[in-house]
């Protein structure tokens, strides 16, 4: 297909009207026809096919219809008025690589991915081939043709961010929460701590109110932890009620002082709140050197998250 466009491209761009002339001179009928019906195969290509002249001037030799489709109306007449265009509708951060494809300093023999702006202000990724054209040695033009892949890049990134993220909640997943705890043990060596957030009695919600009830629960909770933790920090959900907060940087007090403030917000939550209350056991640790450290880090922290809950259970059993 690469090979076909190109070809086209070239054939469409240079090679067409010099054939149109000698058919014509020649009176060639035939093969005017079968010429005929390959540039009308071209200019119905949904790819934006092209040839453009960089030396002396830069110039279109051919752009095809499809520009339109991809960009909006009016583009194609606009494209041979002004050949530097392009730069008006390429995304700011893809405006270096643009240059470097125009100065020949780009892999040709790899696709180019570039945003470009359809004419109600949304970009659209492009896939582009291109093949440069030499004349003793110096770049004077290219064909190529440009594929909108938007849908693809699109599904890309959802496949990329589902592979890291709790669809539930939006915080990160157990996945993502394990390779960074991975990176902090073996690579990166630095001060860090670690908070576990369970939510109590999830299952007995679950139970006696559905689990649409517990979702809203574990949605809510998660909305607070992310609110209230996030700055420098990542926030994850590794289980079914519960949550982890990475702390690069902080010391043990710190991490106990942001666990009381958190607490602090959630009693005012639930003072405040019609809907149901929220209640979160908390369990912190910390350590001055991450690598080596992270799966003794990760149990202390849950165990003093356990005594926590314990420790509200059998506050509740007094005052009752």
């Amino acid at each position: 297909m690469k090979v076909v466009l190109f070809t086209l491209g070239m054939l469409t761009g240079m090679l067409i009207p010099q054939f149109f002339k000698r058919y014509l001179k020649n009176g060639s009928g035939y093969r005017l026809n079968r010429m005929s019906r390959m540039l009308e195969l071209v200019d119905s290509s949904k790819d934006v096919i092209y040839h453009y002249q960089l030396k002396p001037r830069p110039k279109y030799f051919y752009v095809s219809p499809s520009i339109e489709n991809l960009l909006g109306p009016g583009l194609l007449k606009a494209s041979y008025q002004n050949p530097q265009i392009s730069f008006n509708y390429i995304h700011p951060e893809d405006r270096e690589l643009l240059v470097k494809k125009m100065e020949g300093k780009v892999d040709f023999s790899k696709p180019i991915l570039q945003r470009w702006k359809d004419q109600t202000g949304n970009y659209k990724w492009c896939e582009e081939y291109a093949t440069p054209i030499y004349e003793k040695g110096e770049l004077v033009a290219m064909v190529g043709y440009i594929r909108d892949i938007t849908e693809k890049v699109e599904m890309q990134q959802e496949l990329r961010y589902l592979s890291t993220h709790d669809i539930l909640t939006g915080l990160y997943n157990r996945n993502y929460f394990e390779k960074i705890i991975e990176r902090y043990n073996n690579e990166i060596n630095c001060p860090i701590a670690l908070i576990l957030c369970d939510l109590d009695e999830l299952k007995g919600i679950n139970d006696t109110f559905g689990h649409v009830e517990g979702d809203k629960i574990l949605q809510q909770s998660a909305k607070m932890i992310r609110e209230f933790f996030s700055k420098n920090a990542t926030v994850a959900r590794i289980g079914g009620d519960e949550f982890v907060i990475i702390l690069p940087n902080h010391t043990s007090l710190q991490a106990e002082m942001l666990c009381q403030e958190f607490e602090a917000q959630i009693a005012d939550f639930n003072e405040k709140t019609k809907e149901r209350k929220l209640s979160l056991s908390l369990g912190h640790a910390s350590t001055e050197r991450s690598i080596g450290n992270m799966d003794n880090l990760l149990t202390q922290a849950d165990k003093r998250m356990y005594q926590n809950k314990n420790d509200k259970k059998q506050k509740q059993l007094v005052l009752s």
